[in-house]
């Protein structure tokens, strides 16, 4: 009877040992978020502050959302796909290590082949799953017929299963802890980085919107806002980055444009973008410069048209910036139309 008290005692300080680490872990998450949201509630404060003043319409939160939606959209998607295969894959690297670990105690010296796991691929994660659950089968396959030998040892004679129940229970016993302890670990680093994304993207918002109400045009923070006489030339500039590894080949378009009322048909408008294509190398930026000629037979004066900027080339996805284009009163006669730059 000594062995298994031992053997308890040894369990129950593993236990009490991971008990206090998930613990400090949770005590830690609390922490960080507590601060987080305190910031956050602070620039929320102060764009409610903004409101009561009138600097800010009551509806700017929800009319400058879309715009943000359309400039960090993708960066925020891809950021939380990248986070989540993160941890599946940890979570594979763990069942991987226990399902080793449990085939070299049935059958020593008869440990599961290697096979190569799937490359994390946050750019494609519909991909990267199939990949994962294909790999998880061919371990399953191997663990299997390494189990099928061992039934085949006990159909002969040279084991029972009383000793296989024995070592597998040793075994848990002994290494459950510490896998409990590694997917405990893995999931509160997720929280914390999930907590973090969502703070940024929330600050960002919320200090785009309080710069919103110190320039004309509302959305300026997330958009490129071109005003101009009608006539004129309107223009504003946009720096563009190649944050990959590789050269890149940018190139840019403008979409057609419309009034933002709906009113009236579609149309290409007269631009010109400098450069149009140009290649960067790895970390290296471009100034973009967008003019719009702001033609008297396409536009409306004092109206709001709206369109899109697409950059191709500098990472995946393509980048979307839109466009708020809207032509003042002409210049009077005599005097040259004036071109506008936005900030």
């Amino acid at each position: 009877m000594a062995a298994p008290a031992a053997s308890w005692s040894r369990t129950g300080a593993s236990a009490g040992g991971g008990a206090t680490e998930w613990a400090a872990w949770y005590t830690q998450l609390l922490t960080r978020a507590t601060g987080q949201s305190a910031r956050t509630l602070e620039l929320y404060q102060q764009v409610l502050a903004a409101i009561a003043r009138g600097e800010l319409a009551p509806t700017a939160l929800q009319d400058l959302l879309p715009g943000f939606l359309q400039a960090r959209g993708a960066n925020y998607t891809n950021t939380l796909t990248e986070l989540t295969t993160k941890f599946y894959a940890g979570l594979v690297e763990i069942g991987t290590a226990h399902s080793r670990e449990l085939v070299e105690l049935v059958v020593p010296g008869g440990s599961v082949p290697d096979v190569t796991p799937p490359r994390l691929d946050s750019t494609d994660p519909l991909q990267w799953f199939q990949r994962l659950t294909e790999y998880a089968g061919q371990l399953n396959a191997r663990a299997m017929k390494i189990y099928q030998t061992h039934l085949n040892r006990v159909a002969a004679g040279d084991t029972t299963a009383e000793q296989l129940q024995r070592t597998m229970s040793e075994y848990l016993e002994r290494r459950l802890p510490e896998h409990l302890r590694q997917a405990g670990q893995l999931y509160f680093q997720l929280l914390n980085d999930l907590n973090d994304i969502r703070t940024k993207y929330e600050e960002d918002y919320l200090l785009g919107v309080l710069a919103s109400f110190k320039r004309p045009g509302g959305d300026e923070a997330f958009a490129l806002t071109l005003v101009a006489p009608l006539g004129g030339v309107a223009s504003a500039s946009l720096s563009v980055a190649n944050t990959t590894e590789e050269r890149a080949h940018v190139r840019c378009r403008v979409t057609d444009v419309r009034r933002a009322d709906g009113v009236g048909p579609a149309f290409t408008p007269k631009t010109t973008i400098a450069p149009e294509h140009v290649e960067l190398g790895p970390g290296e930026e471009v100034s973009l410069r967008l003019s719009v000629h702001l033609d008297k037979a396409d536009y409306d004066t004092n109206v709001l048209y709206v369109g899109k900027l697409h950059v191709t080339g500098h990472g995946e996805p393509r980048l979307e910036v839109p466009l708020r284009i809207t032509a003042s009163e002409p210049a009077s006669p005599g005097e040259p139309a004036v071109t506008k730059d936005a900030q």
